[in-house]
């Protein structure tokens, strides 16, 4: 039981529940639509676009996070 509680931290639950919001944000939005690059433009659905940036802001986070 002690090793779940220590598992199971306040900013463990936290990013699990932002997690979870995301991707049902995601999954609620399958439309395709237009991507601009620099020098092209791509058609996706807008489930990927929001699960890159999740991604993309989440490994920003853990690589930038301070360490204390």
């Amino acid at each position: 039981m002690e090793r779940v509680k220590e598992f199971f931290t306040i900013k463990r639950i936290i990013m699990l529940i932002g997690i979870i919001l995301i991707i049902t944000f995601a999954f609620s939005n399958l439309e395709p639509v237009s991507v601009n690059f620099l020098v092209a433009e791509v058609k996706i659905p807008l489930f990927y676009e929001i699960v890159g940036v999740g991604a993309i802001g989440f490994l920003c986070g853990y690589f930038l996070k301070s360490k204390k």
